[in-house]
């Protein structure tokens, strides 16, 4: 059963299209989109058409097709080939396969380059038809899908190789930033409002958490892998019958316990949330020794207020959190526009009103239990995939508010 909302778009206009607007940090100007042209004159990923007929009348066919040095020394190798782009290096590695900075030489800039390793034909399938989705989103916050395409593999024992290109990001995952509360809060602003668009464009995420956003030297925040998160396994993620899951510490009750029709946009709300008390205070909102403890307690135990963990902890933080991570559906932000209106109040000084449903404690029978139990030994029998590499158990915690004029995190060539 699909879990994605209908491709309609919304009453107000086209889904795709965003408001959002940033600050350039080159000349302070604002301005819309992923990119400035204006002050990109000197940049060799602009193609031409991209230009404005003053920048392109300063340059020539053979400046613009020049390679980085970095792209350079791999071109003659042909183990480095892909089609039109040359694999520069690894950059990460998960469940799905290994993630690569690459050039693409026919529109000379630099992207991310995933590789699917399972060869199954339902699994390149659902990856092709997932990556289709997501990549009609448009929006400042959300990483671009380019490409799903193969060529032949160089790999002993497999034929083909797909892939999957994206927009590279320059930049660190959310999980590895060190910035205040304020910082922190702002970025959430912009990723919800980025998830809420991507719901209206008709893709439900299902694997939000710390090392899906990335966060450039700026403070401009990516969210990744939307539309592909719920067909393959990767990174932290676990593979059930074709569906992934999710990581257990940051996922909802209802996805926890494999109901899968019951998944929408409220289940990234949640997710949200739970990426928000993950890096506020420093620790995912449940552990466990083994994935079924951590299933357990999502489905079972309410989460622990973060005034309990930190009493210096502001009380309308807390309660934005426990309202987007509350146990029923229908108690949770309505949808992740909303969360991010309640976010904006708050750094406005306004205060949210916010009304706290209590958490059902009773233990529940029946079939959503027996599901529970099931989903989580079908996890454990596929363990091999699990791996906490991207997201530490205990991430530092944010730094205090006071300190919100602190400078970003310096840019990294790490991406995915």
């Amino acid at each position: 059963m699909s879990d994605t909302i209908p491709m309609d778009d919304p009453p107000g206009g086209d889904s795709r299209l965003s408001d959002s607007t940033r600050k350039c940090a080159a000349c302070g100007e604002s301005f819309s989109g992923p990119i400035h042209f204006q002050c990109l004159a000197d940049n060799k990923t602009i193609r031409d058409s991209d230009r404005t007929s003053s920048d392109a009348a300063r340059f020539t066919k053979g400046t613009l097709d020049d390679l980085p040095e970095e792209a350079a020394v791999h071109a003659t190798d042909p183990t480095r080939l892909l089609n039109q782009y040359i694999l520069v290096r690894q950059v990460g590695k998960g469940g799905m396969g290994a993630v690569w900075k690459a050039w693409d030489k026919k529109l000379t800039r630099w992207v991310a380059i995933k590789f699917l390793l399972v060869e199954e034909s339902e699994a390149i399938e659902r990856f092709g038809r997932e990556a289709k989705l997501a990549a009609r989103l448009r929006h400042p916050n959300i990483a671009a899908i380019y490409e799903v395409g193969e060529a032949p593999s160089k790999e002993a024992g497999q034929s083909i190789r797909h892939y999957l290109a994206m927009e590279y990001i320059d930049g660190r995952t959310l999980a590895e930033c060190k910035l205040s509360r304020l910082q922190l809060l702002d970025l959430f602003v912009k990723v919800a409002r980025a998830v809420d668009s991507a719901h209206k464009g008709g893709v439900v995420h299902r694997d939000l958490k710390p090392p899906n956003i990335m966060v450039t030297s700026d403070l401009w925040p990516y969210v990744m892998d939307f539309g592909v998160a719920k067909a393959i396994a990767i990174e932290n993620s676990q593979s059930v019958s074709g569906t992934v899951v999710g990581t257990p510490a940051y996922m909802p009750p209802e996805q926890a316990e494999g109901r899968l029709s019951g998944i929408d946009g409220r289940s990234d709300v949640y997710s949200l949330g739970a990426t928000m008390y993950a890096v506020l205070l420093g620790r995912p909102p449940f552990e466990g020794m083994s994935v079924m403890e951590i299933l357990r307690k999502v489905s079972t135990e309410p989460v622990r207020p973060p005034r309990q963990v930190d009493p210096s902890f502001p009380a309308d933080v807390e309660a934005i959190i426990l309202k987007a991570m509350s146990w029923d559906p229908k108690d949770r932000y309505p949808t992740a526009g909303a969360l991010a209106d309640d976010i904006a109040r708050h750094l406005e000084g306004r205060r949210p009103e916010i009304t706290l449903a209590p958490h059902p404690r009773a233990e529940r029978k029946g079939g959503g239990r027996a599901l529970l139990v099931v989903g989580a030994a079908l996890l454990l029998a596929v363990a091999g995939y699990f791996s906490w590499r991207k997201m530490p158990a205990h991430p530092p915690p944010a730094a205090p508010a006071a300190n919100s004029g602190e400078q970003g995190p310096p840019s990294s060539d790490f991406t995915r």
